[in-house]
């Protein structure tokens, strides 16, 4: 998004970006241009790691430190998963929420 790209930048933080009413104008899709770049990560996991995979709905909704505060105080992850967008409704819901929390180890510390 234009926001995220103020931020990978230096030209805000992460705070302010929550609250910016361009946050949702999106630079790159796929199909608007003919050459798509694609954001690629690459981080390194260890066990009790969880990768959440989320929608706007929720980021917009609750802080990184919220999220990740609910996300550890279940053993479940479909629990997690659940409050997580309760949470997101409670704070205002103004947009679908979509929340994928995986453990990429599955040594049995959660359970889905």
């Amino acid at each position: 998004s234009f926001v995220e790209e103020m931020i990978q930048a230096g030209r805000i933080d992460r705070e302010t970006a929550r609250t910016l009413p361009d946050k949702n104008i999106i630079t790159r899709a796929v199909g608007a241009e003919d050459l798509l770049i694609v954001d690629f990560f690459r981080e390194t996991l260890t066990d009790g790691d969880i990768l959440l995979l989320c929608s706007d709905g929720l980021t917009n909704m609750l802080t990184d430190q919220e999220i990740t505060r609910i996300v550890f105080s279940f053993r479940s992850l479909e629990e997690a998963a659940d409050r997580l967008i309760f949470e997101a409704n409670m704070a205002g819901g103004k947009d679908n929420i979509s929340v994928i929390p995986i453990n990429p180890f599955d040594t049995g510390r959660w359970t889905v």
